[in-house]
């Protein structure tokens, strides 16, 4: 299915670099962090992963104009007897130091389910369902969704299993997943979802499909596979598109992003190399879990996680250059 991985460094004939791989050289700015673990009510553990931001102009009763969902990932019981769950945090600017939390986190609590934990969330705002749909893992061999049966994007019921290892071959995980409106040419989806699974400890990304954002199939094999510079292990997957291009960043155990060139039947696996890479204001010198949106202005954003498991915080940088900027094309999850 995947195409021979290739080196990062691409040319044309006169010895310039093509497209695909001037992608390696967009560079985000160090903004701030979101907050601190250790200051919030709700903080089992005092770390947080997995940031997913919607804009909420299409909700009727939101909280602020922006929601930022994200959870601890620690075990069932991290600190005073509190469980892992997910986690909401509002604001009305992409500003690093906006951000105030939701009085009643968790919004999804693992002591709802039979899990051990809940983790890695992922918000969408589906125009279908006029809903916000939720996706999250807990425990780590199974995926989840939710739904907001109102307009506040706080309130969620439970929908069921999206993907779990039972769906497809050798796996011990189906967790941290994405989720876009995308329809893959030629192929009968509405919805596209990139996950990591666990094949005898390494780990991958992997590619399901849907209708209708709730029933999910699982492709055969995965779409990234770790390559020696990955340390051994990918995840966080994050699809966007740019300068005509399709691509996946990601997170390995390197501890930098990386990024490959998918395409538009993603049916490629062109390794371009490093996405992003620790700065001197990140923590443990590891970045992970990147999620790009922009603010009403056009400028992007980055948010993501910083620092070793356990011990980690959110953390947002800005793209500054304008051509970068204009060549960047994100799915909304918004709208």
């Amino acid at each position: 299915m995947l195409a021979p991985s290739v080196s990062a460094a691409s040319s044309d004939l006169d010895g310039e670099q093509t497209d695909a791989d001037s992608v390696t050289d967009i560079e985000f700015e160090f903004h701030g962090f979101a907050f601190d673990p250790s200051e919030q009510s709700y903080s089992p553990g005092d770390e947080f992963i997995f940031p997913s931001i919607i804009e909420t102009s299409n909700l009727s009763d939101p909280l602020g104009k922006y929601h930022l969902y994200c959870a601890p990932h620690g075990t069932s019981e991290t600190k005073d007897g509190e469980t892992v769950g997910i986690a909401l945090f509002y604001a009305d600017s992409l500003d690093a130091d906006s951000w105030t939390e939701y009085a009643g986190n968790p919004i999804i609590d693992p002591s709802d389910f039979d899990a051990s934990h809940i983790s890695s969330p992922h918000a969408i705002y589906t125009d279908e369902y006029d809903k916000t749909l939720l996706y999250w893992h807990g425990s780590n061999d199974t995926t989840h969704w939710s739904f907001c049966p109102d307009g506040t994007g706080v309130n969620f019921d439970y929908g069921g299993v999206a993907v779990d290892t039972s769906m497809y071959d050798g796996s011990s995980e189906s967790s941290y997943a994405r989720v876009y409106e995308y329809a893959i040419p030629n192929r009968d989806n509405s919805y596209t979802m990139f996950f990591m699974d666990n094949q005898s400890g390494t780990r991958h990304i992997r590619l399901a499909t849907s209708h209708d954002g709730k029933d999910w199939t699982v492709d055969s094999e995965p779409v990234i596979t770790p390559q020696s510079q990955h340390d051994g292990n990918v995840s966080g997957p994050f699809f966007f598109r740019y300068d005509g291009g399709y691509y996946l960043a990601f997170h390995a155990s390197s501890g930098n992003m990386h990024v490959a060139e998918v395409g538009e039947n993603l049916d490629r696996a062109d390794y371009l190399g490093e996405f992003t890479v620790p700065s001197e204001n990140d923590r443990d010198d590891r970045v992970s879990t990147p999620f790009l949106l922009r603010d009403d202005a056009g400028t992007p954003y980055m948010y993501y996680t910083t620092g070793d498991r356990l011990d980690a915080r959110i953390a947002s940088r800005r793209l500054t250059d304008s051509d970068d900027a204009e060549s960047l094309n994100l799915f909304d999850p918004s709208t």
